[in-house]
């Protein structure tokens, strides 16, 4: 997952199993948080805000 920015610039997000075993691993690769998860935080604002879905919006 290290080389994530190789897939994500295809669209793709390679990411752990949400699992609370995973502690130990996100404990160990600190750029996860750190790197990986702004990034694709931004790509899903950015997909949201092309789609005319503004952050106002009440989607609940």
């Amino acid at each position: 997952m290290a080389n994530y920015s190789e897939h994500s610039m295809k669209g793709y997000w390679p990411l752990p199993h949400p699992s609370p075993r995973n502690r130990h691993w996100l404990r160990n690769n600190p750029w996860f948080e750190q790197r990986l998860l702004p990034e694709l935080q931004q790509a899903v604002r950015r997909i949201f805000s092309d789609d005319g879905i503004s952050s106002s919006n009440n989607l609940t």
